[in-house]
């Protein structure tokens, strides 16, 4: 596999409990939810309508706003951004496909351009226990969808580069 670059990083849970992890994997999918939110409105980028609908389910204006923008992220992502999750005590990554938003009897979901990844470029496992810490908390993140706080580390990860610390 070739050197990877990344113009964005996120982080993505897959269901809540995971219960879209294997299908999402198996199945080369970027699977969320978001059920209130028709799939057209999604397509369409109606952001004003998409926002309005999250407001009548969250109690707070907070909420209403990170949903949205999550939302947003995993919508207008391109092959250029990557995207991360963890099951099976490994690490995944992957990039989303130009193809729009689609949607089966599971849940909406995007399509992966070559589909999740478990091993760096080398072929090595990303198992849990070689993710640096600034990576591995996402585990905890609570929410559906974060940006990496530190997506040259994971770059480094991926490509089985040194930190600049590690090098010295």
């Amino acid at each position: 596999m070739k050197q990877q670059t990344i113009r964005n990083a996120y982080y993505i849970k897959l269901g809540r409990g995971a219960r879209w992890a294997e299908s999402s994997i198996s199945e080369g999918r970027l699977r969320f939810g978001w059920s209130v939110i028709p799939l057209a409105q999604i397509r369409a980028a109606e952001w004003t309508l998409i926002r309005r609908r999250l407001a009548r389910e969250h109690r707070n204006k907070g909420s209403t706003t990170a949903d949205t923008e999550r939302l947003r992220d995993i919508v207008t992502s391109t092959p250029d951004d990557m995207w991360i999750t963890f099951h099976d005590s490994h690490l995944w990554w992957g990039r989303l496909s130009l193809a729009k938003p689609g949607e089966d009897k599971t849940s909406k979901f995007r399509t992966l351009v070559d589909g999740w990844h478990s091993k760096d470029i080398r072929g090595e496992p990303l198992t849990i226990n070689r993710v640096p810490g600034v990576i591995a908390q996402l585990q905890a993140f609570r929410a559906t969808a974060c940006s990496v706080s530190d997506p040259d580390a994971f770059q480094r990860l991926i490509n089985a580069e040194f930190s600049p610390v590690q090098k010295k």
